[in-house]
């Protein structure tokens, strides 16, 4: 399959063009030959047709925005690729190969102009092929990206999250260094938030002030997830490898030092991110 059926993608997220893509909106030569005209005041192109033409004339008033002129554009991409993945299917798990790394990419931009746009449309790309495509490759990394956590099919009730919040919770939580991601592997550490009956443990690194101040931060994107709901899973470890007892966790959140006022504040701030992303 030739390379440049995924390039439209490609360019968006390694190349800048989306800039090149938006840029191109003002003076644009199809909309203009179509009979657009472009209003400045209001940043859109107005089209008016006359659909009944009698005394009480009626006409048909068409206007393209910056917004919808880029989901046009989506749209027709999504059509050829549509058309390409029909006519050889066999290169399909080649194609969410590819689509994975660049669906990951966009979506470290997701706080630029317009990526929201970028990453609903490969959400319903995603979707699309898995519901036609199943049936060839039934399992793939992407399909994650649309698949969404079930709050009654987690031990600690879940709210109605995306499975990559869960992702990116993983990787906050390395990334604050509470655990080894060695140790901790990404599927063991979804096992126990996601899964009805977990069948893995995460052990921590860092002592119960710090430990104890995480998981009551994370408290907000769960239903039953508390001291008791804890100790009662035994799917926690101190950096001991002893399971975390509600105890423990009340006397370390009780006690009024500053000596890991840096470690929590970091922890605070990434978790509000998250919660700002995924729960406002």
């Amino acid at each position: 399959m030739p390379q440049s059926y995924l390039q439209f993608y490609s360019d968006i997220a390694f190349h800048n063009g989306l800039k090149k893509l938006m840029s191109e909106f003002l003076g644009n030569k199809q909309l203009l030959d179509n009979g657009f005209e472009y209003l400045k005041e209001y940043d859109y192109y107005l089209k008016e047709e006359m659909v009944i033409d009698a005394e009480d004339a009626v006409f048909d008033i068409t206007t393209i925005n910056r917004e919808i002129y880029l989901r046009d554009i989506l749209l027709e991409q999504r059509k050829n690729l549509y058309n390409v993945l029909k006519s050889t299917p066999d290169c399909l798990k080649g194609t969410l190969d590819e689509l994975n790394i660049v669906f990951t990419k966009i979506e470290s931009q997701e706080e630029q102009t317009y990526f929201a746009i970028i990453i609903e449309e490969l959400k319903n790309v995603v979707g699309d092929i898995k519901l036609q495509y199943s049936n060839i490759v039934e399992h793939h990394p992407i399909y994650n990206k649309i698949k969404r956590v079930n709050s009654s099919l987690s031990y600690f009730q879940c709210k109605d999250l995306p499975y990559s919040f869960f992702e990116k919770l993983y990787e906050l939580t390395y990334s604050l260094d509470l655990i080894d991601d060695v140790i901790v592997t990404e599927e063991e550490f979804m096992n126990v938030f996601t899964s009805v009956k977990p069948e893995s443990q995460i052990i921590f690194k860092k002592p119960n002030p710090i430990i104890a101040f995480y998981l009551k931060a994370i408290e907000v994107f769960f239903d039953n997830l508390n001291a008791v709901t804890i100790e009662k899973s035994q799917l926690f470890l101190n950096k001991q490898g002893k399971p975390l007892k509600s105890a423990d966790l009340y006397t370390a959140l009780s006690r009024g030092t500053d000596k890991y006022a840096v470690e929590k504040t970091r922890i605070k701030t990434e978790v509000e991110e998250l919660n700002n992303k995924y729960l406002t």
